[in-house]
């Protein structure tokens, strides 16, 4: 499942989750503690999906 959120719509909810710069994605592995990457970098986007959520 994947959320897009406007952060200038919902400044809020981002300072709730702390984000400061973006984009800032947070990938939640089932039964597993939230990983959270700031910048544009698909390679690391691509590892994580691989080897975290993949598993």
């Amino acid at each position: 499942m994947f959320y897009k959120v406007n952060a200038d719509k919902e400044k809020d909810l981002c300072n709730h989750f702390g984000v400061q710069a973006l984009p800032t994605l947070f990938f939640i592995p089932a039964g597993g503690k939230p990983i959270i990457e700031v910048g544009a970098t698909p390679e690391k986007y691509v590892q994580i999906i691989e080897e975290q959520l993949l598993k």
